[in-house]
């Protein structure tokens, strides 16, 4: 049977124009999937002109590290000059610090930024990034946040860092996040390019609430 989740990326896609997608196993691969189309619908929203990529046999997501990028589908977001592709499970680096090769469950970047090794430049080719959780809030979540952000962007921790990271890297929670929400009151207070979204089930207005107001 399929999941809310599987059910709402169905109909999201048919807007686009009747494109499937193959079966999605887990839940977790679903919320992957859901993650991809409401972060669409937030681009939508603030007038990007959104198309479907590299879907010939139908949509397929790209919900695992394994496998070259090029061979699933994206999604690219133009408006005026800019010109981002937003895809699934991507490895990424910050090559100036010689951090570890992370993979991120969803990313923002510039049109053409995948390397031919399949790796994104994070310090200059992530707009963005998301880690989806299908979780309650925990504190262990808030630190693989800020971790993953130290190695890749650390930029983003500092005071007033959405005047140079336009979009904040986000922790997307299918459950509720009221034990670590606080943290997202104090990422907005302090102008850093972080957040944190909870209860992103389909039809809850959370998801409503992220689209507004992500960037």
């Amino acid at each position: 049977m399929s999941s809310s989740y599987e059910i709402a990326v169905d109909a999201f896609l048919n807007q686009l124009g009747q494109i499937r997608y193959g079966n999605l196993s887990r839940i977790w691969q679903a919320f992957m999937a859901y993650s991809m189309c409401i972060i669409v619908q937030a681009f939508q929203h603030r007038h990007y002109r959104v198309a479907p990529m590299n879907h010939p046999a139908g949509f397929r997501f790209k919900c695992f590290p394994q496998g070259s990028p090029h061979d699933y589908s994206y999604f690219l977001a133009r408006k005026d000059q800019e010109s981002f592709e937003i895809r699934l499970s991507i490895n990424a680096q910050n090559r100036q610090w010689r951090s570890l090769r992370l993979n991120l469950d969803v990313v923002v970047i510039p049109e053409n930024s995948i390397g031919p090794d399949d790796i994104v430049d994070a310090e200059h080719d992530v707009a963005s990034f998301v880690e989806c959780k299908n979780f309650r809030g925990f504190p262990e979540l808030v630190a693989t946040l800020e971790g993953m952000v130290y190695e890749l962007q650390r930029g983003r921790l500092y005071s007033n860092s959405t005047s140079t990271f336009r979009i904040p890297a986000c922790l997307f929670l299918t459950g509720t996040g009221q034990s670590i929400l606080y943290m997202d009151g104090r990422y907005q207070s302090n102008g850093m390019s972080m957040r944190i979204f909870d209860s992103l089930q389909p039809g809850n207005p959370s998801i409503q609430a992220f689209i507004l107001n992500w960037f």
